[in-house]
């Protein structure tokens, strides 16, 4: 999975020792399609906003019932600043309902 799939959740895990359940959005590329990036990410944060709101994941996954929330971008290498840009409007936005947005960088 990855964010180009953009009506699924790639990936769930929780971390009770620092209480937070963690979504990973996959993009396994380089940063060089800026465009297809920019029309998948809109989409895809907006599957996991309704998972998470929906409880339909406290549903699936009760494990993640209470803890905070947080959605990470994992990639390859750092983000160039077009997209560290939209990243942080993006986690504004996502921040008015209590989700934290990360990137992780894992080569």
């Amino acid at each position: 999975m990855s964010l180009f799939e953009t009506g699924v959740v790639d990936l769930i895990t929780t971390d009770k020792r620092l209480g937070r359940a963690q979504l990973d959005i996959i993009y396994p590329q380089s940063w060089g399609d800026q465009s297809r990036f920019i029309e998948s990410l809109g989409p895809k944060l907006n599957t996991y906003v309704q998972f998470i709101k929906s409880g339909e994941m406290e549903r699936r996954y009760p494990a993640t019932a209470g803890l905070d929330i947080v959605i990470t971008i994992v990639c390859p290498e750092r983000p160039p600043e077009w997209a560290l840009n939209l990243l942080s409007v993006a986690g504004g936005k996502l921040k008015r309902h209590g989700i934290d947005l990360r990137v992780r960088i894992e080569a």
